[in-house]
């Protein structure tokens, strides 16, 4: 530890880089660190600050074309897999789509700003099969905007950082253990959070076909899609489901009686979305509600008719 600095000097760029691309493809590795650390340590070699921003600049773009590549290939599988391997919540999905339907590829320029958007909405972009071309350039100037502004930062406190560097190396082997402590703390911490979130969410959830049965026999039951309207009037709905999502409007809530049978459903991981909506159901005193489970993804897999906005309803295929 007492060579860090020279070494971290000779290194840092090779670091960022490679702490971008795996940070990018869904590794939980903080980036920002890294990032301030190079800027603090070449802030007096314009050159090699060049050098930095292009290689973190490449290193994130070359992460985020494997997510947007997985997300074509795989479609909605890889959100689930990726909220868990980054301990986001699970309605960082929704939060996304809200964002990719308000702003379309627009959002790249700022998602990386986000907690718990970036990757997501990488991946997203897959699954509505952004063109690549658009992709790809609407991605590399939002993260020349997020590299510029983390590297601007390390500049302008460039002797608070690289004071914090030269401690670690006056303490040797206990900086190290100190820098290693750190990240394992986030790491555990953000895999805590996630725990919580989960147990939050544990209630009985219906099967689609469950559900299907419902509805065939004609019982009295509300479907609420707690999606966003650009997803609905995309992907279509479970017939005779209410518009139930924050930006929606309508006091669907108010000509209901607390001991109707609800059924709620998104499109998310864990089915979070529709779970926390339940939640909030029934501390308003609603006492049958459930989420369905698998979400709109298991209904249209199931092969059950989806309804489209002043459409009549079709099987699915």
């Amino acid at each position: 530890m007492q060579h860090i600095l020279p070494f971290l000097q000779q290194h840092i760029v090779l670091i960022t880089f490679l702490n971008l691309v795996l940070s990018q493809a869904g590794i939980p590795i903080p980036v920002a660190p890294t990032l301030l650390a190079g800027a603090a340590l070449l802030a007096h070699s314009p050159p090699d600050l060049a050098r930095l921003i292009f290689f973190a600049v490449t290193g994130a773009v070359l992460g985020d074309c494997v997510l947007h590549l997985c997300g074509r290939r795989y479609g909605r599988q890889v959100l689930g897999r990726l909220c868990r391997l980054t301990f986001s919540p699970d309605f960082c999905v929704q939060r996304t789509e809200t964002m990719l339907g308000r702003f379309g590829g627009w959002m790249l320029l700022f998602a990386k700003f986000i907690p718990g958007v970036s990757l997501v909405a990488v991946a997203t972009t897959g699954v509505a099969r952004m063109a690549f071309l658009k992709f790809l350039l609407l991605d590399a100037a939002g993260k020349v905007l997020y590299v510029c502004t983390i590297v601007a930062l390390g500049v302008v406190f460039q002797n608070g950082v690289d004071a914090v560097i030269s401690k670690l190396g006056e303490l040797g082997e206990l900086g190290g253990i100190s820098l290693i402590a750190a990240v394992a703390l986030f790491a555990v911490g953000k895999w805590w959070r996630r725990r919580l979130f989960i147990r939050q969410l544990r209630m009985d959830r219906i099967t689609v076909q469950e559900l299907r049965e419902l509805i065939d026999d004609g019982r009295q039951i509300l479907v609420f899609d707690v999606r966003p309207k650009e997803v609905r009037e995309t992907e279509g709905t479970v017939p005779g489901a209410l518009p139930a999502h924050p930006a929606d409007h309508e006091p669907m809530l108010d000509s209901c009686n607390v001991d109707d049978e609800i059924v709620i459903y998104c499109d998310c991981p864990n089915e979070a979305t529709a779970a926390v909506a339940a939640q909030h159901l029934k501390e308003a005193g609603f006492h049958r509600i459930r989420p369905l489970l698998g979400g709109f993804t298991a209904w249209v897999s199931a092969g059950y008719p989806v309804q489209h906005a002043n459409l009549a309803c079709h099987e699915a295929a």
